[in-house]
């Protein structure tokens, strides 16, 4: 079904399909969808439930198309990554079970295996022959793998409690990133070694980080929303140059509470903030849900004289979800597709405005003047 703008109050008909692919476990347990990532270049979309399964969908055409699970974790799966900078091949997972699995795509198959003794692993991130995972102890942890069997090196003292979030910088694949539950944010660049203190370069201390992304030409820039549904935009690049100050450098603007903010905007349903997606372009977009299910879109831009960082939300996802969503991507910024899931189980494909020119979803996204709903059918 293409995209059609209905004649009543801007309000867009269904456009894409929804699908239930979950279900529920024996015994009438949900099973939530936890994550989700993808690889926009092969259409490919992959999403980790709470039971350590990983099913991987094909999108090529528009539409969910399952291709294989993934069994092997032993707990819930805490986070799930495609090499950086975009190789479909392998996918890597990490666990409360202690251990990071690289995935070959092709075949649903575990071929390799990365474990931690004693601790739970939060969060992972590859790049070319780098594996790192964050642990619930503070821990960063390195392999290579090239050699699976190969421990490289343990960061020890930078966080003090839960890493949520390890990443490589997609286009300075040299630069590396943590965040954790301690409130730190840091910079570290790895291009002569695995140094955890001649590494490090810049940091910001925040409230606790659930999450954080990067955006602007090159990403340069980087988003982060705090456990306590607190929005953060900070000029890292700007942050490691010599001149910068050693405490707060590259601050953009800080939002203690920013549902409190969306909740402000008219038509909104906002209990929680989801995340971000930066188009190929470099603007920012922020999603954001309610308890029933429903996503809103908010562009963001830097802020003004007035502090507003949010622009009016633009494009509203209803119908699809009747919990909470507690992941969405984009899959294909050329077909505007993204992938949401949800504690309902429960994996719905969107299309957004067909019709924007803009070649992402900034140009849909920044315009105010009415509000679009989608929904999927």
């Amino acid at each position: 079904m293409e995209w059609e703008p209905s004649t009543a109050g801007g309000v867009c008909r269904p456009v894409v399909h929804s699908s239930a692919l979950c279900g529920q476990l024996d015994g009438g347990e949900e099973r939530y969808v936890l994550h989700a990532a993808c690889c926009g270049d092969a259409a490919i979309a992959a999403v980790a439930l709470s039971d350590g399964c990983i099913k991987v969908f094909g999108i090529g055409d528009g539409r969910l198309a399952h291709l294989t699970d993934m069994h092997g974790h032993g707990a819930a799966v805490a986070g799930i990554c495609f090499r950086v900078p975009g190789a479909v091949a392998p996918l890597h997972s990490c666990a409360a079970d202690g251990t990071v699995r690289a995935w070959d795509m092709r075949t649903g198959k575990e071929e390799q295996r990365y474990c931690v003794m004693g601790e739970e692993l939060t969060c992972v991130s590859a790049c070319g022959p780098l594996v790192a995972a964050g642990g619930e102890e503070g821990n960063v942890h390195f392999w290579d793998n090239r050699n699976p069997g190969k421990f490289l090196a343990k960061f020890e003292d930078t966080h003090a409690t839960t890493v949520t979030q390890v990443q490589f910088h997609a286009s300075h694949a040299h630069k590396f990133f943590t965040a954790s539950e301690d409130g730190l944010l840091c910079v570290f660049d790895l291009a002569n070694g695995l140094s955890e203190d001649d590494g490090f370069q810049a940091a910001q201390n925040l409230a606790a980080i659930a999450e954080f992304g990067f955006y602007g030409m090159g990403g340069g820039q980087l988003w982060s929303r705090s456990c306590g549904e607190g929005f953060v935009l900070w000029d890292w690049e700007a942050a490691v140059k010599d001149d910068m100050e050693a405490d707060g450098g590259g601050l953009i603007a800080a939002l203690h509470d920013a549902r409190t903010a969306l909740q402000a905007v008219p038509l909104a349903q906002i209990d929680y903030l989801i995340g971000c997606h930066c188009t190929p372009g470099g603007h920012l977009s922020l999603f954001a849900g309610s308890n029933g299910g429903t996503v809103t879109t908010f562009p963001v831009r830097e802020p003004g004289p007035d502090g507003c960082i949010f622009e009016p939300s633009s494009t509203i996802f209803a119908g699809g979800h009747s919990s909470i969503v507690r992941c969405i991507d984009v899959v294909d910024f050329d077909q505007r597709i993204c992938i949401s899931g949800a504690e309902d189980g429960r994996i719905c494909l969107w299309r957004l405005d067909a019709q924007s020119e803009d070649s992402g979803l900034s140009r849909m996204l920044r315009t105010p003047q009415t509000n679009a709903r989608v929904s999927p059918y």
